[in-house]
């Protein structure tokens, strides 16, 4: 499976387009049906997380300041279905692929093997900064979470790193938003718990958790 490639597009004030290294990667092909069952439950629940916010958004719309609130919850749930389309695509491809091949390594005598091009490394500090740079600049909430949403799909990343990054997201629904969807792309998601310290509110840690199904 490839994903497309996802280039992270972050207006910064006096700064221009800031595009790190990571968001012009693209995925490693999965090659063991492991490897291709951690993609498809990566889509899933990013999928699942889109679909929470579109159907938020279909309920309808929240009017501030003028109305400039309500038109941006319209494009960010435009934008949301689009890619939940594309994660469902994915998905169902994913699938597909792994029935084949574990059809294909029963027939030959599978035993479960470990997929080493696919170890979690976690994206470097000098190109995590860049992000949290971004998000830290960003002029709006909605710019903020484009950011989140396109490193979700990119490279891993460590408990110590989303904790820095939910310190600069501003509102607590944000903060909550950004933790369920990097959760998949921990490093080390044992030490999860470790970011509660940093949510603004307590209901926002518990909704998380639920979300997530974890403590």
């Amino acid at each position: 499976m490839k994903r497309q490639t996802i280039v992270m597009l972050a207006t910064v004030v006096g700064m221009g387009a800031l595009v790190p290294v990571w968001a012009q990667r693209e995925r490693v092909r999965a090659t063991t049906p492991e490897a291709m069952a951690r993609d498809l439950g990566d889509d899933l629940r990013e999928a699942r997380g889109l679909l929470d916010r579109v159907l938020l958004a279909s309920r309808g719309t929240v009017r501030e300041n003028g109305g400039a609130r309500e038109r941006e919850v319209r494009r960010d749930g435009d934008s949301d279905r689009r890619r939940l389309e594309l994660l469902l695509e994915s998905s169902e491809r994913n699938a597909r692929d792994l029935e084949r091949e574990i059809s294909r390594l029963r027939n030959q005598g599978y035993s479960p093997s470990l997929d080493r091009s696919r170890e979690r490394q976690a994206i470097r500090d000098s190109e995590f900064d860049q992000v949290l740079f971004s998000v830290h600049r960003a002029r709006t909430a909605s710019e903020e979470m484009r950011i989140v949403r396109q490193l979700a799909v990119g490279p891993w990343i460590s408990v110590g790193q989303l904790r820095e990054l939910i310190k600069v997201v501003d509102q607590p629904r944000d903060q909550e938003e950004t933790a369920f969807l990097l959760y998949t792309r921990l490093t080390d998601p044992g030490r999860f718990y470790t970011v509660r310290e940093v949510f603004k509110s307590s209901d926002s840690w518990e909704n998380v958790c639920r979300r997530l199904g974890v403590r």
